[in-house]
């Protein structure tokens, strides 16, 4: 619940601040209808796409759960909190829908969305790229647990990396252009800001077609690189008990 309300506060404010301004043209690319509805959106958005197991994970290594759970018994580990994070994500998912619903209902005489089945079409491969890609490199920065006691630095960095270069805290667009040429090759955007792009329009054809194939090789390194650390890790583990 605290985790609930602390979204939609954070959605209300941003709401709020693009509702107060008076400009009746693009803001980064955007109408002012188009922001509101972006915020509304994110708040879904996160709900269905944050596959982040990275506290779990953590916890378990450090306290030597992970050794009697994973490593003895003949299943993946990649793959049991896949499955995990989708038993919580069919719950999560209902949730935010529901909290969104509030907010256009709220806010709809603000509100532009303009969906198409082709639209529809493409935000499938790219929300799922979008899973895909965060559960991957959530897992990866939770297996560093295996060699450092703390790693909660490098969760910030990935929390800072999807808030300004993934379009969480604002719109890609907003940034300069030279960060914008270097932050469609980085994983964030393709964590969260690109199924937004496609549901407004932002993006044609051709550049979704280009971002779903860096998405797909940027998913295909984590994983590679998933099972270095895994295999390393193992080897570099060691627990003690009774």
């Amino acid at each position: 619940m605290i985790w609930l309300f602390a979204n939609m506060i954070s959605a209300l404010v941003m709401i709020s601040v693009w509702s107060a301004v008076n400009n009746p043209g693009l803001i980064g690319g955007y109408q002012k209808s188009e922001l509101i509805t972006y915020y509304i959106l994110s708040l879904f958005l996160s709900w269905i796409v944050l596959w982040f197991p990275f506290n779990k994970i953590t916890h378990e290594i450090q306290e030597g759960q992970i050794g009697l759970k994973i490593m003895v018994k003949p299943i993946s580990f990649y793959v049991l909190y896949f499955f995990q994070e989708i038993g919580w994500h069919v719950i999560s998912s209902l949730v935010g829908l529901v909290t969104s619903l509030f907010l256009f209902i709220s806010f709809k005489d603000q509100i532009y969305l303009s969906l198409t089945f082709f639209k529809i079409f493409l935000l499938l491969p790219a929300t799922t790229m979008a899973i895909l890609l965060t559960y991957t490199m959530s897992v990866n920065m939770a297996l560093l647990a295996f060699w450092f006691t703390q790693v909660g630095a490098i969760e910030s960095f990935f929390w800072v990396g999807r808030s300004f270069l993934g379009g969480t805290a604002i719109p890609i667009s907003f940034l300069p252009d030279w960060i914008t040429n270097v932050v469609i090759l980085l994983p964030f955007r393709y964590m969260f800001s690109f199924p937004l792009e496609i549901v407004f329009g932002k993006v044609n054809f051709q550049q979704i077609v280009i971002g779903l194939v860096i998405s797909v090789i940027w998913y295909v390194i984590l994983y590679l690189l998933y099972r270095w650390l895994w295999k390393k890790g193992c080897q570099a583990y060691s627990s003690y008990g009774h």
